[in-house]
């Protein structure tokens, strides 16, 4: 469900409060306050948090599992509260199959929100669903019954220790008996045969030969020796040839069976696994004990009146089993019930749930149809008090429900969260002894000008535009900014040049609004003249500004990481993170994501998805053709139809390629909600760009890598290798034939942002001679003045 369908919905209701408590993340947080404003319905911003006792023994133990728990800011210092505890939740990431999910322990709780916190009587908690900190402890048992019996479903595909086997392994034990035996034969019969000496008796025949009787007596005895030896050879063979025949059947027998042994070994290890999760089943008492202990411990930790039991019903077995139990267990306790819904889409029409489906299905890998039977799917809408009331009285007492819905309201008016807005900027460290930030950029714009403008170059009117522009720095309070900025540039290069060549183009010229700033020129940040091209200072900074000035900043991609380390190291490891991106299902991605859970044929799939234009954000609507495609194929219709349910669903959240935020204290996690990426193994705040400067008010700094300045550097050091000769980039001349045969014939592969087709097709259509045009050109290759560019053609 999109935030606006839900601030549509809950207008339509006439409700005076709504709540947003996304499982894990607080992303949506400042869309959520914006659009409350602009609806006029308080805001009461939360999460559902993962929660579980000791994460560390859940490792050992290699335990997977979690629990909810709802969190709901009463105020300001209960949001930040909130924050601090999700950004803790992330050092205890647990991964599944179904993916990463951060766990707040019971650590985690009590000293963000327990006595003595600065959270403390400032967070409301719920149990939450039926996957919540007290239902869960109640299904226990019958959670260990549907984990033993997958586990024997699991377990009956592999083979039991039975008569078949027991029978199969006294014959593979008979068989290698047999071996044995025919080798003891061998060995005896070799024995026999070294033991007759017909040798020896040889010899001695020579000395009977004046002894006829002997002599004939002892030759009978040698042939008959001869003769029994010749017969034990004989056997040894055919015992030797018998023995390589039982070992080969023996050990054709042992590899069929080592299959079988495979499987019954499979299958004990389950049936242990089965037997472990019985004998640690606890009795119903228990349960219910255990529930109610750990009902009276979140109302110690969040304080009286701040921790709610929640009563939902969607029409879910484990609901009936548990919500009657949980209203028990109020009544005993005396802590309150609320009355909830899980709400995952805004309406229960058909095109709502349809959606809600479909998502499901692509979230857990799952056909439709598999989606479509979950119970409870058809009634996680927003329902009117009416509904909500009905269908909670399926299963408990009026007076309960009652007691319930009035709670409701308790916990609106005790919830009153006001943004604060404020400028967590930082304060440049470094510099000169003494020295102010703003006399720091006069210093280095004063150095820079020999540097620059040498031979006399400098004018009068140079100087008037500089005493101008930091005027406005002072004024605006950048100096700071500009200053950190050229800070950890000016590192940026010292990095490049510390390699065998000594030489490299790691740090870019400058692009964007900055490269207007004299200030900026003269101190080193950018590289690109204002002067020379009549580029305006107002366009990067003005006292009438409201946005914060933007600098971007280049890296080859080798130093990039080593320049945010150096800033970590000096502004302080946690006052700098990442930006998050919200990831979107786009038209294509969509469509080919319906595809996979309705098992629509894939040439339909794919002539659908190819039809839509592969500019960003793309949607089904702009493909050309698509309706008269789908007035003729039915199945394409409903495809269509499906893909625009779910165009722009948020899928994922990333890292920004370039943004990187500086706070001006120890811990930005004070000013805004972290989390931790694990592909990109960086702590990222929970708001994309425009949010982390317009709402959290803290400061963007553009670290982009780029692999074009990857190219020039390394081209740069293979020619120092080879020729001995050191190239500053930033003094090579630009010869005419650059501008004819590179940029007037489209041949920009590697040319940063003149790479793409459609910049080709411009430029050989211009044929651009000059620097001049090339400004023009990629000024006008922008959503905005693109149509124009026929015109300037």
């Amino acid at each position: 469900m999109s935030l606006n369908a839900m601030f549509e919905r809950a207008k339509e209701l006439g409700v005076p409060a709504i709540a947003l408590t996304d499982h894990g993340i607080l992303a949506g947080f400042y869309d959520f306050m914006k659009l409350a404003k602009k609806h006029e319905i308080k805001p009461i911003p939360g999460i559902e948090a993962y929660y579980v006792p000791d994460a560390e023994a859940d490792d050992e133990a290699g335990k997977k599992t979690r629990q909810h728990l709802v969190l709901m800011a009463k105020d300001i210092d209960g949001f930040k509260a909130i924050c601090r505890a999700v950004y803790r939740s992330y050092s205890h990431i647990v991964k599944t199959s179904a993916g990463s999910f951060p766990r707040m322990t019971e650590e985690i709780l009590k000293s963000c929100f327990g006595p003595e916190s600065e959270g403390y009587g400032h967070v409301i908690a719920t149990s939450a669903c039926m996957n919540g900190v007290l239902s869960q402890l109640l299904l226990e048992a019958f959670n260990l019954k549907k984990e033993t019996k997958t586990l024997e479903d699991k377990r009956d595909k592999y083979h039991p220790v039975d008569a078949e086997f027991l029978d199969a392994l006294k014959t593979e034990e008979e068989m290698q008996e047999a071996v044995n035996d025919l080798i003891s034969k061998r060995d005896a019969l070799a024995e026999e045969i070294k033991s007759i000496s017909i040798v020896g008796m040889k010899r001695r025949l020579k000395t009977l030969e004046k002894e006829p009787d002997e002599h004939k007596k002892l030759a009978d005895e040698i042939a008959c020796a001869e003769k029994r030896k010749g017969e034990m050879s004989d056997e040894l063979a055919s015992v030797k040839k018998q023995i390589a025949t039982a070992k080969t059947k023996k050990t054709a027998y042992s590899k069929s069976l080592s299959a079988m042994k495979a499987s019954v070994e499979r299958y004990e290890t389950i049936n242990k696994q089965i037997d472990d999760i019985l004998a640690g089943a606890r009795s119903s008492e228990e349960m219910y004990v255990n529930t109610v202990n750990a009902a009276k411990n979140f109302e110690a930790i969040f304080g009286k009146g701040n921790f709610y039991i929640e009563l939902q019903y969607h029409r879910v077995t484990e609901e009936t089993m548990v919500m009657p139990i949980l209203a028990q267990i109020s009544k005993e306790t005396g802590i309150p019930v609320v009355a909830a819904n899980d709400a995952h889409y805004a309406t229960n029409s058909r095109e709502d749930v349809r959606a809600r489906t479909l998502v499901a299905a692509m979230r857990f890998n799952e056909k439709i149809d598999e989606s479509a039977v979950v119970e409870g799917y058809g009634e996680m809408y927003l329902k009117t008090d009416e509904e909500l009331k009905s269908i909670l009285s399926e299963i408990i007492d009026i007076e309960t429900i009652d007691q319930a819905m009035e709670n409701i309201g308790v916990i609106v008016d005790a919830c009153n969260v006001e943004l604060v807005h404020g400028q967590h900027y930082p304060i440049f460290r470094g510099g000169e002894p003494g020295e102010t930030p703003i006399q720091r950029l006069r210093r280095l714009a004063g150095e820079g000008i020999p540097k620059r403008y040498p031979g006399g170059e400098w004018k009068k009117e140079y100087a008037e535009r500089l005493d101008y522009e930091l005027g406005i720095i002072e004024k605006t309070g950048y100096a700071d900014y500009l200053c950190i900025v050229q800070d950890f540039l000016e590192y940026g290069r010292e990095l490049g040049a510390k390699c065998p060549e000594e030489v490299g183009y790691t740090i870019g010229p400058g692009r964007g609004s900055a490269v207007g700033s004299l200030t900026c020129y003269l101190s080193g940040i950018t590289s690109v003249d204002p002067m020379r091209y009549g580029l305006l200072f107002e366009r990067f900074l003005n006292l009438d500004r409201v946005s914060q000035p933007d600098i971007d900043s280049d890296f080859h991609t080798e130093i990039r990481a080593d320049v945010i380390e150096y800033v970590k190291s000096k502004y302080g490891e946690k006052a700098v993170c990442n930006i998050m991106t919200k990831g979107k299902m786009a038209g294509r991605s969509a469509v080919r994501g319906v595809g996979r859970v309705t098992n629509i044929p894939e040439s339909i799939v794919d002539t659908v998805a190819r039809m839509i234009p592969t500019t960003p954000n793309a949607k089904i609507a702009d493909a050309p053709g698509i309706d008269e495609y789908c007035d003729s194929n039915p199945v394409a219709r409903a495809l269509v139809e499906d893909t625009r349910l779910i165009e722009d669903t948020i899928v994922n959240y990333g890292m920004h390629a370039a943004g990187v935020i500086i706070s001006d204290n120890d811990d930005v996690g004070e000013y805004v909600a972290m989390m931790f990426n694990d592909a990109k193994d960086q702590w990222v705040a929970q708001c994309d760009m425009g949010q982390c400067e317009a709402d959290a008010g803290l400061l963007k700094m553009d670290f982009l890598g780029l692999n074009n300045l990857d190219i020039i550097t390394d081209t740069l050091r293979r020619i120092k290798r080879n020729h001995g000769v050191s190239i500053d980039i930033e003094k090579v001349s630009l010869e005419p034939e650059v501008f004819s045969e590179i940029f007037a014939k489209g041949n920009t592969n590697c040319v940063f942002q003149f790479e793409s087709s459609g910049m080709k097709d411009m430029l050989r259509k211009f044929k651009p001679d000059c620097m001049e045009d090339i400004i023009l050109l990629v000024a006008a290759y922008r959503p905005g003045p693109m149509q124009y560019i026929p015109d300037i053609i």
